[in-house]
């Protein structure tokens, strides 16, 4: 089914197909230059995720030559696109570089979004007087809001995901998919 998807132009079977190789799931065996190649197919399709896992592939070299500058790019361009992971990796860069507002905006971004390592990151920010109690309250209100939400969303997401598994064939090969 995943195959089907990615040979329809899917952005989320490719991203898919990259996460099975990153991890060696799905019947793939671990390759991360395929999962890099499956990563930037979904991210030209415009899939925020697959443009941040890009982003970890260069800053750490996974499957291609490291390039910090260049992961940098591919962050902004996650975290424009709707990736909390690359704000939350934006603030831990901007924090690193002691750029406090910068790094909370991001945070902020995303925390409102229900992204805990964000929020966990905005409670560093507070115990080190980067930001304001009263900073740090307005902006847990809105996560734990964003929390409840997604507590229903991923009740309803993770049934869908059960029976989606069901009519799945789960031996896919590499060839099958390189081919088309």
């Amino acid at each position: 089914m995943v195959l089907k998807r990615a040979q329809s132009g899917d952005e989320y079977a490719f991203l898919t197909l990259g996460t099975a190789c990153s991890r060696g799931s799905l019947g793939f065996t671990r390759d991360m230059r395929m999962a890099f190649k499956y990563w930037e197919k979904a991210s030209k399709l415009g899939c925020a995720e697959g443009l941040a896992n890009i982003a970890v592939c260069l800053e750490r070299g996974e499957g291609v030559e490291q390039d910090v500058k260049k992961s940098l790019r591919y962050w902004e361009e996650a975290a424009m696109a709707g990736s909390n992971q690359a704000r939350a990796r934006l603030g831990v860069i901007s924090v690193t570089e002691r750029e406090f507002k910068r790094a909370y905006r991001h945070l902020c971004v995303s925390a409102a979004s229900g992204h805990q390592e964000s929020m966990r990151l905005l409670g560093n920010m507070l115990d080190i007087g980067a930001i304001s109690r009263e900073e740090h309250y307005e902006i847990r209100e809105k996560y734990e809001q964003a929390r409840k939400s997604l507590m229903t969303k991923s009740r309803i997401v993770s049934a869908e995901i059960r029976l989606n598994r069901l009519n799945e064939d789960e031996n896919i090969s590499i060839v099958s998919v390189v081919e088309w």
